[in-house]
């Protein structure tokens, strides 16, 4: 289904070499009985083949970022090594001192968003195809944005 202009709820999720399950999730994200929705996700500096998974879908829901690939430079023996080592793979690679990672990418792709709700699902998540409906029919209880839930749900795979 073709979105409309101004999806209802926006999915945001971040993803680090993810290849062994991203497309497990992304589908049963695509596969929502509620199709209303702006699925954007972020690479999170992945050294595997997870962007060029995330480029072989073309739903106009997706929205695909690639968030450049951060060393987190720490107070360690190593780090100037390490720090060697990456740039052999990954050569745009930068530096940073401090935390960054999965929080950032998750603030990135939220600012990113065209809706006044998103959630986040992580890369290796498979949820129920109603899901989103789940989700969204919490609006029906009547309270305002400055409202947040937190939910938790079942591994039954890993």
């Amino acid at each position: 289904m073709t979105p409309t202009s101004n999806p209802l709820i926006s999915v945001v999720m971040a993803v680090k070499n993810g290849e062994s399950r991203i497309k497990q999730s992304i589908s049963s994200l695509l596969n929502q009985t509620l199709s209303d929705f702006e699925l954007i996700i972020i690479n999170d500096g992945s050294t595997d083949s997870t962007l060029d998974i995330l480029h072989k879908y073309h739903d106009p829901r997706i929205k695909i970022i690639d968030q450049d690939i951060i060393f987190l430079s720490y107070d360690e023996p190593n780090a100037e090594k390490n720090y060697a080592d990456l740039l052999t793979k990954a050569p745009w690679a930068k530096r940073v001192h401090g935390v960054k990672g999965s929080d950032a990418a998750h603030k990135a792709c939220a600012a990113l968003s065209e809706t006044e709700y998103f959630i986040t699902v992580d890369a290796d998540n498979i949820v129920d195809p109603t899901f989103l409906e789940v989700e969204v029919d919490i609006d029906e209880l009547g309270l305002t944005p400055d409202h947040v839930f937190s939910w938790c749900g079942n591994v039954n795979v890993n």
